[in-house]
């Protein structure tokens, strides 16, 4: 299950951010065609730059020496034992997320249930881990 890329067509957007855990959840929702949530967490978050909106996507973690990395703080971020650089991308656009590890979920949640937090809600099927 743990892979270093993890890539859906299916629509995502920003769907929550728990300040007190440092997560990040980007969902797919339940729309027409699709029976299920896929939800992305972003555990150990201390950077991030993303669009709200994400018509399809591919996460990889890449090596801080191969990219990129124009802002200080993402260096900054890099620094601390156990953080990662991903990048998104999406639509011809490259977005970065330092964070400790990655999981992806598929789940039935309700449009106003989160799968953030300490809960295990949400989280009983994994299809996907990047760390």
């Amino acid at each position: 299950m743990q892979n270093n890329i993890f890539s859906s067509d299916r629509p995502f957007q920003v769907w929550g951010y728990l300040v007190s855990h440092d997560q990040l959840l980007l969902r797919s929702p339940i729309i027409k065609g699709y029976e299920k949530n896929i939800d992305i967490i972003f555990f150990g978050v201390t950077y991030l730059q993303i669009d709200t909106d994400l018509s399809g996507l591919t996460i990889q973690k890449v090596d801080p020496a191969d990219a990129e990395i124009v802002h200080n703080s993402v260096k900054q971020s890099l620094i601390y034992d156990g953080n990662n650089l991903f990048e998104i991308l999406s639509n011809d656009e490259g977005y970065l997320i330092v964070a400790g590890f990655v999981r992806v979920f598929e789940n039935d949640l309700e449009f106003g249930e989160s799968s953030l937090g300490f809960t295990e809600l949400g989280r009983e099927i994994e299809i996907a881990r990047i760390s």
